[in-house]
C-alpha cells in the first residue's frame, strides 16, 4: 500500500490546525498583506502561501504569523537577512531549500513535519515566487488522496503557485516514485 499509517495520521493533523492559532490575522489585515505579497493565497486556515515577501513586508508579518517556513535555498538572496528578521521579531522561521532538480520526498517531509505541528500556526509557506510551495502542496495531496490522479494534485499545487515545467516534472517524478514503492 503506498500511502502508510504514518503519512494518513500526519495529514489529519495537517488539515486540523488549531483555529484559535490561526486566527491571529484579520480580514483587513490579509488584505493588506495580499496587495504586497506575491501570490499570496490561503491555502486553509492557518496556513497562507506566497512568493518571498520583501524586506519591509516582512517585518510586518512578524506581528501576524508565528512560523515563517521557505522553501527558498539558502545560497538564494536575502535568505539570511530573512532568517535575522524574522528570528528577531520571535517567529519561528524554518528552511527547506531546494530546486527542481533535487526535489524529493524528503523535502515534503520535513515541510509536513512543520505544516503538521499544530503549536506552528498560523504558517506563511512560502519562496520566491510559490512554485516550489505548490510542488509540496502537490506531493501532499497525492500522499491523502490515494485516489487523486497525478493531474489532480498538480491542480492543486497549481492553485497555491506550482507553475515551470521543470518544477510540475519533479512533482510528477516523485509522487509517481511514492505511488511505485
Amino acid at each position: 500500500v503506498w500511502c502508510c499509517h504514518r503519512h494518513r495520521l500526519s495529514l489529519r493533523l495537517w488539515f486540523s490546525i488549531s483555529a484559535r492559532r490561526a486566527q491571529k490575522m484579520t480580514s483587513q489585515n490579509k488584505d493588506d498583506i495580499m496587495k504586497n505579497v506575491p501570490a499570496f493565497v490561503t491555502v486553509r486556515e492557518g496556513l497562507d502561501a506566497a512568493g518571498q515577501p520583501s524586506i519591509d513586508t516582512l517585518r510586518q508579518l512578524a506581528s501576524r504569523y508565528c512560523t515563517v517556513l521557505s522553501v527558498r535555498e539558502a545560497s538564494e538572496a536575502g535568505v539570511d537577512e530573512e532568517r535575522t528578521i524574522l528570528t528577531e521579531s520571535g517567529v519561528r522561521f524554518v528552511n527547506v531549500g531546494f530546486a527542481a532538480s533535487n526535489f524529493d520526498s524528503r523535502h515534503v517531509d520535513a515541510c509536513a513535519a512543520i505544516l503538521n505541528d499544530a503549536s506552528a500556526a498560523p504558517v506563511l509557506f512560502h519562496c520566491s515566487t510559490s512554485n516550489r510551495v505548490g510542488a509540496v502542496l502537490a506531493v501532499l495531496h497525492a500522499r491523502s488522496n490515494i485516489n487523486a490522479t497525478v493531474d489532480e494534485a498538480i491542480d492543486v499545487g497549481r492553485r497555491a503557485g506550482l507553475k515551470t515545467d521543470g518544477m510540475i516534472a519533479a512533482v510528477r517524478r516523485v509522487i509517481e516514485s511514492e505511488r511505485s514503492k
